[in-house]
């Protein structure tokens, strides 16, 4: 991998650690309004929230995938459904 492709690679998987983490503080947010509040509109706010953020975080996802070499696409794959 040359010197650009492996500097998008890193630029894309820093970008997508901060998704990831955008998405569990999205989901514990969720999880804490739904165990706390009998408001529904707050709820589908959030979810609404998160399926925008899980969104983000599938694309960053692909773009990883698209610049990792094919001998690191397993570990990665693995490394990301772990994450989930």
């Amino acid at each position: 991998m040359d010197a650009a492709n492996q500097a998008l690679l890193e630029r894309a998987k820093r970008a997508r650690s901060v998704s990831r983490s955008l998405v569990t503080k999205q989901i514990n947010k969720l999880e804490n309004e739904i165990n706390n509040s009998a408001d529904k509109t707050t709820v589908h706010e959030i979810y609404v929230q998160l399926i925008s953020k899980y969104e983000e975080l599938s694309t960053l996802d692909k773009e990883v995938e698209s610049l990792i070499n094919i001998e690191s696409l397993e570990d990665e794959i693995l490394t990301r459904e772990i994450s989930r």
